[in-house]
């Protein structure tokens, strides 16, 4: 299951200015994929203003597993897109580059980090692949 908080334009606008940060920094709060300080306080201002709390249950992402007798496994999607999980770190990799990565995944953030994986790897997020 796959949940975030919600957020108009405007407002995910209003935040980074807020807060200073980037729109990656505001999904990432808004998304459960980072707990710093600053991410509840995010949180807390976005669902304060408007934002709301989705949960989806329907989200099943299209990519192959593989596990390690190590403990860590690979998720394998479309387009040479790969999550690999050691740990409570996961690194979001194209064609064995590392595009992106996050700390403490637990269960209730993983499905927001393979949707990323997912969105990666149908294209939808080219400008992050290119950086």
């Amino acid at each position: 299951m796959r949940s975030y908080i919600k957020l108009s334009e405007n407002l995910r606008a209003q935040i980074c200015k807020r807060f200073k940060v980037t729109r990656k920094t505001v999904w990432q709060a808004c998304a459960g994929l980072s707990n710093s300080d600053l991410s509840r306080k995010i949180r807390q201002y976005a669902l304060s203003n408007g934002g709301q709390w989705v949960k989806e249950i329907a989200f099943i992402p299209e990519c192959r597993t593989r596990y390690s007798a190590d403990g860590s496994w690979i998720q394998e999607f479309a387009n040479g897109v790969e999550v690999l999980f050691t740990g409570s770190k996961a690194v979001i990799r194209l064609a064995g580059k590392e595009i992106d990565s996050y700390e403490n995944v637990t269960l209730k953030t993983w499905g927001n980090v393979l949707c990323q994986a997912q969105a990666v790897a149908e294209g939808q997020f080219e400008a992050m692949v290119r950086q």
